[in-house]
């Protein structure tokens, strides 16, 4: 005691002692305060926020002459603005291992109870050792950690699987090298992480997001950002609120004109190529991985596949809600003709029919809007797999001279991605590799219509036999009716004195009204009256679907367009036709040698089935499309084809994915419902101002629904039990 008094004045603060020391490894004081929430304030290990310092100039650097766990505790002052604790008033320090920190002694000369009274702040370019003094350089001699070694080359390993793998197992051997060289001069009062390992590893701390660096660390350093003048360094969490910041949002519209649902799959889909590109930069680069640790790619990969899918058969649904009601309204348009020459004691059973069938095709189309997600699914894993087999290969080995005897070096795909075990990147599960930097990356608009296109071929199946399903019964009924009407039962039952009009080339009345009912029959026609007027019959799916669904002006007007009519004469005519006038109109836009057409359009418009089989005769036998069509494969030939048979497969996909019902609106004073100018939106731009100028085509989406139905494409294994792929009836 100074002056050997039993009383040390200095105690109270007559001669200050000041000292600056280090706060030891935290394994030696941290069970001084509770780790999480206690019931009673005697259930505190310790007393409160105390630090065992080793003190410059008392303590040694090493262990040998002073355990850390036997430094004297130290006591923190606190500003007054943190208050005492009193009243609620209170501030935690914050105080880490490794710190410098300075103070004085209470006792003075005593040099028992230290005081912090303030922390020295750690610049951003000091290098922070990864060991603290309790760490020791482990069982390796001092002259094997000191050797020199080279960081491997990803360039000295073959360019295969194995190859990857034994760099991998080079790099992490280098690095351990690094870390034990590093731990060797791992003393107290040098420059240490909060996150430096003790004597043994602390698996209890965990590094935040906003503490790790988003710069990849040079070896031997720790990458985390522990400076008190690195607060605007790039973090973990800002890569990953950059992410969620920038990332795109669909932007659904009320108008059914819009077709939002394409732009927003669209939307999904970027988001997911994006998703499973960082995925994989993950396993490569540290700038990715520290933004988005991963143990399996597989999982990552299947687990982003899986959401997406969920999320696009919303949007999906939409559209199967187009295509369903332009199948009924097709159905609906085959039914039509069929109730006009039915005879009216089997027109009720012809009406219960048709409900029965709209019930059948309402649960198909449930059945299928029920299994989407896993449909889609299924469908992106066929689209990977392609994309994935015919990803170009680069770096070919140049070919060998004609005498050179070695064998030559095996093409290398250098996009596939070079980290990964065979367990994270399956054989089986294709997944597109990473392109090179500068080569090109897949329009997600591509993408979009090939979906789209793959789902809906997929199910055409499902849909036409629906389709079959619900007009057939109706079909049989009309035919076996019409059959019987030469009989006298059948007289009676039709109400009238039916003509009995056949002829040697099987145009009779049932075949003349199952091909009216399959829309085989309009086809026909409309192929045969192309032909004479010398029109391209592969151009005319929108003048047949028009004509089918009774738009006579419309179906006409269009064909005149492709005869290269004069607009003058098609004005004309098409005030004619609305007049009611079919056969004026027609001979009014191509001439008198086609009025025969216009007579049997006016007999289909007015349902007169013994006129039009009259008319059809001469037609027939001069026009092999129409025999064709009445006599060419039964009461359902018309739709063998699918959709095929309401004017092509192509135009009619195209045309229900934009279909609008008419009860859409019911009065023309109803407002239109009103839309955002933006396709998406991000939550750190809002809307882009206009909608995106790219947008999916439904013909190309018709022309991949086509392939698909008529190639389908098989399944991948892969689809999670949590989504129900459709069976086989859509159920």
């Amino acid at each position: 005691m100074e002056g050997g008094a039993l009383f040390n004045p200095g105690f109270l603060g007559g001669n200050f002692l000041w000292w600056v020391g280090q706060i030891a490894d935290d394994s030696t004081w941290r069970e001084n305060i509770s780790a999480g929430k206690i019931k009673s304030k005697n259930d505190t290990p310790g007393w409160g926020y105390r630090y065992e310092v080793r003190i410059i100039g008392i303590h040694d650097q090493g262990e040998s002459s002073i355990k850390s766990d036997q430094l004297p505790w130290a006591q923190v002052m606190y500003p007054i603005t943190a208050g005492g604790g009193q009243g609620g008033s209170f501030q935690t320090p914050a105080l880490k291992q490794g710190n410098f920190v300075f103070g004085f002694f209470l006792d003075s000369q005593d040099r028992q109870v230290p005081v912090i009274m303030g922390v020295l702040g750690n610049n951003a370019t000091t290098r922070l050792k990864t060991k603290t003094g309790l760490g020791g350089p482990g069982n390796r001699t001092v002259a094997a950690v000191n050797q020199n070694t080279e960081r491997p080359s990803r360039d000295n390993f073959p360019n295969t699987r194995s190859g990857a793998k034994s760099y991998q197992k080079a790099l992490k051997r280098w690095q351990k090298e690094q870390e034990t060289k590093a731990s060797t001069d791992a003393q107290n009062f040098t420059p240490q992480s909060h996150h430096s390992k003790g004597a043994d590893k602390d698996t209890t701390k965990k590094v935040a997001d906003t503490e790790l660096a988003a710069e990849e660390p040079s070896s031997g350093t720790l990458p985390t950002k522990e400076a008190s003048d690195s607060v605007h360094q790039e973090t973990a969490e800002d890569n990953k609120k950059e992410k969620v910041l920038k990332r795109k949002h669909a932007l659904a519209c009320p108008d059914p004109e819009q077709s939002s649902e394409m732009t927003a799959i669209q939307t999904v889909i970027e988001n997911m190529t994006e998703k499973m590109q960082d995925a994989q930069k993950a396993l490569q680069k540290y700038t990715s991985a520290v933004s988005l640790p991963i143990k399996g790619a597989f999982k990552e990969i299947n687990e982003i596949l899986s959401d997406a899918a969920a999320e696009m058969s919303k949007h999906m649904k939409k559209i199967f809600g187009k295509v369903q009601n332009f199948v009924t309204e097709q159905v609906n348009n085959i039914a039509q003709p069929l109730l006009k020459i039915s005879p009216p004691t089997v027109r009720i059973q012809l009406l219960d029919d048709l409900v029965k069938g709209f019930e059948a095709l309402c649960c198909a189309f449930n059945g299928i809007v029920g299994g989407l997600a896993g449909t889609i699914l299924g469908a992106l894993l066929n689209i990977l797999g392609r994309k994935a087999n015919s990803s170009p290969s680069v770096g070919s080995a140049p070919s060998s001279a004609p005498n050179d005897t070695t064998t030559p070096t095996t093409e290398v795909n250098s996009t596939s991605p070079e980290v990964g075990t065979v367990s994270e990147f399956d054989p089986n599960f294709n997944v597109p590799p990473l392109p090179p930097e500068g080569y090109y990356t897949p329009n997600p608009i591509c993408s979009t219509e090939e979906l789209v296109g793959e789902v809906l071929g997929s199910t055409l199946g499902t849909i036409m036999e629906s389709v079959d399903t619900a007009i057939a019964p109706m079909i049989n009924r009309v035919s076996t009716s019409l059959a019987g009407a030469g009989s006298a039962a059948g007289t009676q039952a039709a109400g009238s004195s039916p003509q009995a009009i056949t002829s040697a080339n099987g145009i009779t009345v049932p075949a003349v009204a199952a091909a009216l009912a399959s829309g085989g029959l309009v086809g026909g026609l409309s192929t045969a009256l192309a032909q004479q007027l010398g029109v391209d019959p592969g151009l005319i799916g929108g003048v047949t679907s028009a004509l089918q669904t009774g738009d006579v002006v419309g179906g006409l007007s269009s064909l005149a367009g492709l005869a290269g009519v004069d607009p003058a004469i098609v004005s004309t005519a098409t005030d004619i036709l609305n007049g009611g006038d079919v056969v004026g109109g027609i001979t009014s836009l191509f001439g008198p040698q086609v009025a025969a057409y216009g007579q049997a359009f006016s007999a289909i418009e007015s349902g007169d089935l013994n006129s039009l089989v009259g008319i059809l005769g001469p037609l027939a036998g001069a026009n092999p499309a129409i025999l064709g069509a009445i006599t060419g494969g039964g009461a359902l030939s018309g739709l063998a084809g699918g959709l095929g048979g309401l004017g092509g497969m192509n135009f009619d996909i195209a045309a229900s994915l934009g279909f609008i019902s008419s009860i859409t609106q019911f009065f023309d004073c109803d407002p239109k419902p009103m839309c955002s100018p933006n396709d998406t939106y991000t939550l750190q731009e809002g809307g882009s101002g206009k909608p995106g100028v790219e947008k999916p085509n439904p013909n190309q989406v018709a022309d991949n629904a086509a392939a698909q139905a008529e190639n389908p494409a098989p399944q991948q294994p892969q689809t999670p039990s949590r989504f129900a792929a459709p069976t086989a009836s859509g159920r």
